[in-house]
């Protein structure tokens, strides 16, 4: 993994810990804030999209997100390998 995206999942797993520990001292008060916390696939969902994009040999990936890009970054990660032959397209 390059070491930028490693940063950036570091960023996000601290800010998943500590929502996660938020909502476990007020969960009354959780849906109150519900805006307020991310909607994260999780590392390991993260990591089956990014093997299914390597692995399926994709030439073209398509996000519909709602949260803040967790998902995203991995599979930017995907296509950023040499041997994707993604073809951009905006």
């Amino acid at each position: 993994m390059d070491t930028k995206f490693q940063a950036l999942l570091t960023h996000y797993h601290a800010r998943i810990a500590e929502e996660d520990r938020v909502m476990k001292s007020d969960p009354a008060g959780v849906f109150a804030r519900r805006d307020e916390f991310l909607l994260a696939v999780g590392p390991e969902v993260g990591q089956l999209l990014r093997s299914l994009i390597i692995g399926r040999g994709a030439k073209r990936i398509l996000e519909l997100g709602t949260s803040y890009g967790y998902s995203t970054a991995f599979l930017a990660d995907a296509a950023a390998r040499p041997a994707a032959g993604f073809t951009p397209w905006i």
